[in-house]
């Protein structure tokens, strides 16, 4: 039963071979199929010495082309012959597609009964010798004529050790076309969606500063490029002059792949910490990587070995899958959430990966980078989620440590404020008492100088003309007429020392806090009537108009004493320094739970400095302007008047002009009336 099974599979195999025996021509029939399979009406030659021309191929003989046929020697050109003959009722154009890209380099001789046209081709001819310049196939346009035949020879040739093989084809333009659309609006979509993800982790990087994203957007930016230089972009829109540069992009960008692939994992999943055994191995498989990077590097660059390259990235990237795969199997088993996201991403990735290597290695399929690109595509999508959710998860654990810190600075701040507070207490308590004695000397020290400076001037002067007078009645005759005008002006001398006096021992007292108030209910009215009757002989001698406007019923609440001497002090002031016919006013006026006073006159007035200097630097003045009659004074009255007021919770005010006069303004709490 055995041999019969062994002799009907060996006649299966010998008729099958049979019926790929090429025709001698291909006839056109019909446009309805997309394209047609021309390998079995293809004759080969294999010139091996690389230097037949064209013009000697009748010398030579072809062979039918089988599917296995290859041109083993690299350094060889492999020719092929194709007869088509159009039935067709009219004239048409077609694409004549000579293989994939692994022809680097093509030559299309199209002879009919008229000429012979020579078209160009190939993944390595620089753009501007190639027939037709879009994709990276090899594939020329070819001009059928209706009713005619036409006979197709091609050359190709490889540099990059690729073995050469036949895969001719006619494609119709239309369909042709719609695959090159096709390929422009899937990856226009693809690239889109890659940088989009690659700007969006680069941002939420700069933001966190996390570097698992920038790794991750490495890894996108490397998917991206690969496959913008896998479909030909990078030749048609980069170097379409120098197409060999096709091979460096490719060895890049499949290198820097699994390197940033790897890394992503070894951040993401914290390997270093959680597993650092895995951590390990995967630090491992990086240099390997990298020893395979510069291994294929130096092939692409010391011999252009594409072919080599093909074999060992391809194989490389397979091994790693199967590796990947037991490696996350391992990372399953921790029951971590962002382990799932990882192995999701990862299956979808090594799925597409591996079917695409072998529908397109293996199984000669054209669909493996589109699954390829949908498993990228999946697993970016999941990974993108995975990192959405670490980041979740990294400001929550950064808010719970933040919070633990902070309840722990809380505690500590707790226990240093109470011992600064213990320690401010003690510093501001001594502090305090360091500024009072400090004060306290200090106001003593002045309290001294300005008491003997108005006593050395203010007291002296007085007593030394009363002496002098005293001298001068004794020694001479004066009449009775001379000597009441000496008396008047001794007396006056004598009223002002005794106010001075009387000025100089309230303001000692109140500098030295002897001074008790007493407030009392004070009629207003009488007391300004009082001081003004004491001031009369000078206003009369001055001629002065003193015009009151004091209601009678007008009450306040003061010290009786301190408000009799800050009233005799401003009149006393102003009858000093008003000239004579002038005038003095007083008025007064309730404003509110307050009365408001003020007394002014039209005298000479005061000066800017003379004034802060009697009101806000709280200087005495030892040499004071004199009055308009030349009478003295200290300064002394207005500083008291100031002092007065402020202890019985008033507000003293002064303004004054050169020329023109001054007014006293003064306010005091009300005894509402009855």
């Amino acid at each position: 039963m055995r041999i019969f099974l062994v002799i009907f599979l060996s006649l299966s195999v010998y008729l099958n071979l049979l019926g790929q025996v090429p025709q001698n021509v291909f006839k056109l029939n019909e446009l309805e199929a997309d394209y047609t399979a021309l390998n079995k009406y293809l004759f080969v030659w294999e010139d091996t010495s690389n230097g037949v021309s064209f013009q000697s191929l009748p010398l030579h003989k072809f062979s039918p082309y089988q599917p296995t046929s290859k041109a083993q020697n690299p350094y060889t050109s492999y020719w092929g012959k194709i007869t088509i003959q159009s039935r067709l009722d009219r004239d048409t154009d077609w694409i004549l597609y000579l293989g994939g890209f692994f022809i680097n380099e093509a030559e299309v001789y199209i002879c009919s009964s008229q000429d012979t046209l020579l078209k160009k081709t190939g993944s390595l001819l620089p753009l501007s010798e190639k027939d037709i310049k879009q994709e990276r196939n090899a594939n020329v346009s070819i001009f059928l004529p209706a009713q005619k035949e036409v006979t197709v020879f091609m050359k190709i040739h490889n540099i990059d050790k690729k073995p050469l093989q036949f895969d001719v084809r006619l494609e119709r333009p239309y369909t042709w076309m719609q695959n090159i659309n096709k390929r422009a609006w899937r990856q226009g979509i693809f690239q889109g969606f890659m940088w989009i993800m690659f700007a969006y982790h680069m941002l939420i990087y700069v933001y966190s500063r996390n570097k698992s994203y920038l790794i991750y957007s490495l890894y996108i930016l490397s998917n991206s490029i690969y496959f913008f230089n896998y479909y030909f972009f990078s030749i048609e829109l980069l170097f379409p002059e120098q197409p060999w540069l096709f091979l460096y992009f490719y060895i890049l960008s499949t290198s820097c792949i699994p390197l940033f692939y790897v890394q992503f994992h070894r951040l993401f999943l914290n390997a270093q910490k959680n597993t650092p055994k895995y951590d390990k191995l995967m630090l491992l498989w990086i240099y390997i990587r990298l020893a395979e990077f510069a291994l294929v590097m130096f092939l692409a660059i010391y011999d252009f070995n594409y072919h080599l390259v093909h074999i060992i990235h391809p194989n490389f990237a397979l091994f790693e899958a199967a590796v990947f795969v037991i490696f996350l199997f391992f990372i399953f088993q921790k029951e971590n959430r962002q382990t799932y996201f990882i192995v999701g991403g990862a299956l979808c990735l090594h799925l597409g990966l591996v079917t695409s290597i072998v529908s397109s290695q293996y199984l000669k399929l054209g669909s493996g980078n589109l699954i390829f690109e949908s498993g990228i595509v999946l697993e970016i999508f999941i990974f993108a989620l995975g990192l959405g959710y670490k980041l979740k998860q990294s400001e929550l654990e950064k808010r719970n440590y933040q919070s633990a810190l902070i309840n722990e600075l809380q505690k500590n701040a707790v226990l240093l404020k109470q011992a600064q507070e213990v320690q401010l207490k003690s510093n501001q308590k001594l502090e305090v008492q360091v500024k009072e004695r400090t004060r306290e000397l200090h106001d003593l020290s002045d309290f001294k100088s300005q008491l003997l400076s108005i006593i050395s001037h203010d007291f002296r002067s007085p007593l030394t003309n009363l002496k002098g007078v005293l001298s001068f009645l004794d020694s001479s005759e004066l009449s009775e007429g001379e000597i009441k005008i000496i008396q008047r002006a001794m007396e006056q001398k004598v009223d002002n020392t005794l106010t001075l006096l009387d000025n100089l021992l309230n303001w000692s007292k109140s500098q030295m806090d002897g001074l008790v108030i007493n407030k009392e209910e004070i009629n207003l009215y009488q007391l300004i009537q009082d001081n003004i009757a004491l001031f009369l002989s000078a206003i009369q001698s001055k001629q002065i108009a003193v015009l009151s406007e004091v209601p009678s019923d007008l009450v306040i609440e003061a010290d009786h004493n301190m408000m009799d001497s800050v009233v005799r002090n401003l009149l006393s002031n102003a009858i000093k320094f008003t000239s004579t016919e002038g005038k003095i006013f007083i008025r007064a006026q309730q404003i509110e739970n307050k009365v408001e006073i003020g007394i002014q006159d039209t005298g000479i007035g005061m000066s800017k400095e003379m004034q802060l200097s009697l009101l806000e630097n709280k200087k005495v003045m030892n040499q004071t302007t004199p009055g308009t009659h030349n009478e003295r004074g200290s300064g002394l009255g207005l500083l008291l008047c100031k002092d007065f007021i402020e202890k019985n919770n008033g507000i003293f005010r002064l303004e004054s002009k050169i020329g023109e006069g001054t007014i006293f303004t003064f306010n005091l709490p009300i005894i509402a009336k009855k």
